[in-house]
């Protein structure tokens, strides 16, 4: 996060890390940092919390508290939701159906939703992968066909422009609160990544897996502590098992610096890929396949804590969404799996599960 002084460094440590902080107070997919982040968190300690995850079979959960959730009715059981952010009014899920169409569906509660995108129907993997909201406007990224990019921004959550620039599916979707940036996930070559400063040109920039063959995994891309954090894995046949990397950039993404020799979930493990990030303002949480989770605080060098760690009394979930609330990291997965830790310590989670469909993202108002 921005440097700021001591007798704020406690209070904005605190900070919901679904609200993009430098972009708007009400951007609830990311990170938190600077003033936006401590105005919004003065503004929503007025307001009473309401916590939306969303997933496959297009089902809904809400939550007062982040621990105790309720399954909802949802939009239908021919979409899969991929993404959620909060844009000050509304929730806005991502995702796509069974057509297949990419959709992008809006609620004020996260009970009852409305259809407010709708893509052409395509003849293969047709969705959106990722949404965010930031300087002011939503936007959606995701493919057409499994090849082609899909971007579509919005400033009202009603009327959607179409974006350009990008030339593969677009996998992950972060904002400084200036500038957007994306990252691709083309079927062979290297991970791309773009910036844009309306969300709607998109401009290639240094990418973060410069020199490796075959990505497979963009795991997750959020803004924090002024840079930009992406998590991915290399499928080259040169890395057996497929080698995990997280990378850090600045503003500009002039340069991506991979971690240091303490790699996401020690590097080369098993085949489990860390999924979602999330800050408080220290520690830099990450989870992801098999009930693995990991942290760093050092974000320049990226020193994961060395060791794939594993969650206590968690079995065989994969985490796919995550974020700080301000007070604790609410982490949605698989099987219907919620988990909630107020110090992101493998010891330190509590699990509720409704159903057995994964929840696959979560935002907070």
């Amino acid at each position: 996060m921005k440097k700021r002084i001591l007798a704020l460094t406690l209070i904005v440590a605190g900070l919901p890390s679904c609200i993009k902080i430098s972009a708007s107070p009400f951007d609830t997919s990311q990170g938190a940092d600077g003033l936006a982040g401590f105005l919004a968190t003065l503004l929503l300690s007025s307001t009473s919390m309401l916590y939306v995850a969303v997933g496959d079979q297009g089902k809904s959960y809400t939550s007062s508290d982040g621990r105790t959730w309720t399954a909802q009715t949802g939009a239908g059981s021919t979409i899969t939701f991929n993404a959620i952010a909060w844009n000050g009014s509304r929730f806005f899920a991502a995702g796509g159906n069974t057509a297949p169409q990419a959709v992008i569906y809006s609620s004020a509660d996260g009970i009852t939703w409305t259809n407010v995108f709708t893509s052409g129907t395509g003849t293969g993997a047709t969705t959106f992968n990722d949404i965010a909201f930031t300087s002011g406007k939503l936007i959606a990224v995701g493919q057409i066909n499994l090849s082609t990019a899909l971007i579509r921004t919005s400033s009202d959550g009603a009327t959607w422009s179409t974006g350009s620039g990008a030339t593969a599916n677009v996998m992950r979707i972060a904002g400084d609160g200036t500038n957007f940036m994306a990252v691709q996930q083309p079927g062979s070559g290297t991970v791309g990544a773009y910036k844009s400063s309306d969300g709607i040109t998109f401009t290639a920039v240094n990418q973060p897996f410069a020199t490796i063959g075959k990505p497979s995994i963009a795991g997750d891309l959020i803004f924090a502590s002024s840079r930009f954090i992406f998590a991915g894995s290399d499928d080259s046949t040169s890395a057996t098992p497929p080698s995990r990397s997280s990378f850090t950039t600045d503003l500009g993404a002039t340069t991506w610096t991979a971690d240091s020799t303490n790699k996401i979930f020690a590097g080369n493990a098993a085949g489990e890929y860390a999924r979602a990030l999330a800050y408080n303002g220290t520690r830099l949480e990450a989870v992801g396949d098999n009930c693995r989770v990991d942290f760093t605080t050092n974000l320049t060098s990226l020193s994961w804590s060395s060791t794939a760690l594993t969650m206590s009394g968690c079995s065989a979930i994969n985490w796919k969404g995550m974020i700080w609330d301000g007070s604790k990291f609410v982490a949605v997965g698989s099987s219907g799996k919620f988990a909630a830790s107020a110090t992101g310590a493998s010891t330190d989670w509590t699990y509720t599960t409704l159903g057995s469909s994964n929840v696959n993202a979560i935002a907070v108002r």
